[in-house]
């Protein structure tokens, strides 16, 4: 589960950052280019959320989690 979240979390992050990019200088909307340029952290917390209430359910940490650490890092 977490591992799919890490790649989910990888192709947002760079959706966000390619679309508010697109949207701020081809778009010419520099409002909405913010927005979705802001979601870009966003992403990192919902993984690094999800990692926590993983690990505070009780999963034992496993390679996937080291990933994520990294990943966020």
């Amino acid at each position: 589960m977490i591992l799919g979240l890490i790649i989910a979390c990888e192709i947002g992050f760079w959706v966000a950052i390619v679309a508010g990019l697109s949207a701020r200088y081809l778009a010419r909307k520099p409002r909405l280019g913010a927005i979705l340029l802001a979601m870009a952290p966003v992403v990192d917390l919902i993984l690094l959320i999800a990692v926590a209430i993983d690990l505070r359910a009780g999963a034992s940490a496993t390679f996937a989690h080291a990933l994520a650490a990294l990943y966020i890092g």
